[in-house]
């Protein structure tokens, strides 16, 4: 004989017959389960507590014990061809806006752009805000991009920066960072001073870091026209690297 799989099933077509197992009748609203091999019918808990069939010489243990299958089951239905075309035809619309949509204007207006990552208190913010303001309201060659950041912050951000290998122009680095990049040659001259020795930093009024500009750096003659605009906006002077 085959094996079948044990279902639970309504006790409806069985009420009031006993369940072999427990002896107790099956209730409309029971659910029960036939034994696949001799047809007896159990209370469904009473089959699945017994491990299979509770009838006396029975073989048939309790192999999978499923119910009715729900009407949701089995594979979607097939989706229609309108429902396709409006899925393809959305799709387009987003790669077309994508593609297509204005692009907000950029304030370089084709001048150079150099980066510059400093950090500044509060007290300072608006002040360096308007000579940025000034120096690119002044210059039709290059754009001054200006991030300025909390004070204490600027190493982490630097860092990430380097890493990715795309280092601002321009930075402010704390002492540290300042030696190692000057030890590897990774800084530029901004200028040279009295005795003709290069200046590798300026003082940064708004924090104790100094700004440097990198050694790789695509615009070096850009860069220090732009730490030259603001040496003298600055109250410190430059200083020759030690």
């Amino acid at each position: 004989m085959s094996e079948v799989l044990e279902k639970i099933t309504k006790g409806e077509s069985y009420t009031g017959q006993a369940c072999v197992y427990c002896g107790e009748r099956i209730q409309a609203e029971d659910e029960v389960v036939v034994c696949p091999r001799c047809k007896s019918v159990h209370h469904a808990d009473c089959w699945k507590k017994n491990g299979g069939c509770g009838k006396q010489g029975c073989a048939q243990i309790a192999k999978a014990v499923v119910g009715e299958r729900s009407k949701g089951d089995g594979p979607p239905p097939p989706m229609s061809r309108r429902t396709i075309l409006a899925i393809a035809g959305a799709f387009i619309l987003i790669v077309a806006a994508f593609l297509f949509w204005p692009k907000p204007p950029d304030p370089a207006m084709g001048r150079t752009k150099v980066v510059f990552v400093t950090e500044t208190g509060y007290e300072m913010y608006e002040m360096i805000a308007d000579e940025v303001a000034a120096f690119n309201s002044s210059q039709e060659e290059i754009y001054l991009e200006m991030e300025l950041l909390p004070v204490g912050t600027s190493r982490s951000k630097l860092i990430v920066l380097i890493g990715a290998n795309h280092p601002p122009d321009i930075m402010a680095v704390d002492n540290e960072m300042y030696e190692q990049f000057l030890e590897a040659d990774m800084i530029l001259p901004i200028d040279v001073d009295e005795s003709g020795e290069p200046v590798y930093y300026l003082d940064n009024p708004a924090s104790p870091t100094k700004i440097v500009i990198w050694g790789q750096t695509e615009h070096p003659e850009e860069a220090r026209e732009v730490v030259k605009y603001l040496v003298p906006r600055f109250p410190q002077p430059l200083r020759r690297a030690n």
